[in-house]
């Protein structure tokens, strides 16, 4: 079972989730973080898509 739960956790980090511990301020929690290796800027959020 653990096996598994680090393979679960490697296999998002690698795709850019960030797990994040709790601080004074914000619990714990995930979130995107930068890929290692991208280049560019963030799209400006007119450029974005929208669903719906």
């Amino acid at each position: 079972m653990l096996e598994t739960l680090t393979s679960v956790v490697r296999a998002l980090e690698d795709q850019g989730v960030e797990f994040t511990g709790a601080t004074t301020a914000y619990g714990v929690g995930v979130r995107w973080r930068t890929p290692s290796g991208r280049t560019g800027e963030d799209p400006a959020e007119v450029d974005v898509p929208k669903k719906g």
